[in-house]
């Protein structure tokens, strides 16, 4: 009897290559599923962050029955400094408060990951207008600025975080009499916008321009009381819309993000919600105003 042998028959070239195109155009169509996924859980985390944020306000409001003011004088710090021992980290606040630290040197030593959005790109977290290195993308609500009083530096007046009322007049230092409680706020705590996302990067000609955390304000040497607002927006523009980002003081910014399509905002109520940067202006304000009588659409 004589046996055949059979041999054994492998990939052709043009089969092997065939398989490959399948597999990338596979790869091609998963990988946008993948990274949307990916950016609804860094979004997710975002929207986190800043309820946490507001939650902070909140408690610091039932210790001190107010809300933390959004800047002072005094020591130029942020509302965010205020808020560090109702967010774990009263390390942070013992060094400030204690003096072995300054203002500067705490947002220098301290990165703290909840006050920065998921989105953000590693240069989105530098800081650019000093203040140290560790930046926020949380951002008090100062609501509009009112040119009739506050003609040189565009703070606003109407927010939950504004640094001064609109009976202080234009040249008076941030103080904590500034600081708001829940009965200012006439148009509802769920209807008044408490906190802006301010985390992106890039604006249209410019860069956005941010200052260390801690940071609240600074004192105009040229005049001795005018004074520059670092931890707080003022709504001059729609969500995400393009300026020239450098030509602006940091509380002239527009709120913005890297998440697609729009920005987050904490209100005062303690909720945060998404909001498409299709919304106007006019409604913007209007929820960024605590009493002006109008809730402003954010849908």
């Amino acid at each position: 009897m004589s046996s055949h042998s059979k041999s054994k028959r492998g990939f052709t070239l043009v089969e092997l290559l065939v398989v490959i195109a399948i597999i990338g155009i596979l790869v091609g169509m998963l990988l946008p599923a993948v990274q949307s996924v990916r950016e609804a859980a860094r979004r997710a985390t975002c929207l986190n962050n800043m309820r946490q944020v507001i939650l902070a306000c909140h408690n610091y409001q039932s210790s001190n029955l107010a809300f933390p003011p959004g800047a002072t004088n005094a020591s130029g710090a942020s509302f965010l400094v205020d808020i560090l021992p109702f967010i774990d980290q009263g390390n942070a606040a013992d060094q400030f408060k204690s003096g072995t630290v300054s203002l500067n040197d705490l947002a220098d030593l301290n990165r703290i990951d909840l006050f920065l959005c998921a989105s953000a790109t590693q240069n989105d977290e530098n800081s650019t207008a000093g203040g140290g290195r560790n930046v926020s993308h949380y951002y008090g609500s100062m609501g509009r600025g009112d040119a009739s009083i506050d003609t040189t530096i565009g703070v606003g007046l109407t927010g939950m975080f504004s640094p001064r009322s609109r009976n202080m007049g234009a040249n008076s230092n941030f103080t904590r009499q500034s600081a708001k409680n829940f009965d200012d706020c006439r148009d509802g705590s769920s209807n008044t916008i408490a906190l802006f996302e301010q985390s992106r990067s890039a604006w249209d000609t410019g860069s956005a321009r941010r200052a260390g955390w801690s940071l609240g304000c600074e004192t105009n040497t040229m005049t001795g009381f005018n004074t520059f607002v670092y931890s707080g927006i003022t709504v001059d523009f729609q969500i995400n819309q393009p300026v020239a980002g450098s030509m602006f003081d940091v509380e002239n910014q527009p709120p913005g993000s890297n998440h697609p399509g729009g920005a987050q905002v904490a209100m005062v109520d303690g909720s945060a919600k998404f909001v498409n940067e299709g919304v106007s202006l006019v409604n913007l304000r209007a929820a960024a105003d605590i009493n002006d009588g109008a809730s402003g659409d954010l849908e």
